[in-house]
């Protein structure tokens, strides 16, 4: 069985990513698939670096330039996505070949805009509330404020994940709220 877990930035998602593993499901994460491209893959870098001007320094992907520029324009962003989404697929489907393991989650916060739900039997989407999201997003990763709603505005609203996710959960509250509505979808699908 294979789970599609996805959602915005600041929803969630890894949290309950690192509970599931503790849980015994196998993690196939997506962002690490990408952190592992933009030094090792370099037929991707190359991609990037002929997309996106001074981006590639010592052989990879300055990650930090990188957001400046597709997370203040759509375009850029999407030109990325059509970029990288190709060797994401690619990397994940060797990823699931390559386990032996009953079940899987797909932590993946693009599941439905790359594709990968394909290869998912059920997809969750882990949602919160913008503020709540923008909280832990300023306290995650140390960025402005500013910076930190350019990314939550580019992501796709509730509506989306709500309209493709068979399952969603919301995390206003307290984890274990959340890790308990997990724990109730799961044990349905499996």
């Amino acid at each position: 069985m294979i789970i599609g877990l996805t959602g915005p930035t600041g929803s969630g998602k890894s949290e309950i990513s690192r509970y599931l593993k503790k849980k015994g499901f196998l993690i196939i994460d997506s962002d690490e698939i990408v952190r592992r491209l933009y030094v090792d893959c370099d037929e991707c870098i190359d991609a990037i670096g002929k997309s996106f001007e001074n981006v590639v320094e010592n052989n990879g992907v300055n990650k930090r330039k990188l957001a400046k520029i597709v997370w203040n324009d759509k375009h850029s962003l999407l030109k990325l996505c059509e970029i990288v989404n190709p060797y994401i697929l690619n990397k994940i489907k060797t990823e699931i070949n390559a386990k032996n393991c009953d079940n899987i989650i797909l932590d993946a916060p693009t599941l439905f805009e790359s594709g990968a739900y394909r290869f998912c039997d059920y997809s969750l989407a882990i949602l919160s509330k913008k503020q709540i999201r923008l909280r832990r997003i300023l306290n995650r990763d140390n960025i402005k404020r500013h910076d930190a709603m350019v990314r939550i505005d580019s992501q796709p609203k509730d509506d989306f994940y709500i309209e493709h996710a068979d399952e969603i959960v919301f995390n206003n509250n307290r984890l274990v709220n959340c890790i308990s509505s997990v724990e109730c979808i799961l044990h349905k699908w499996l």
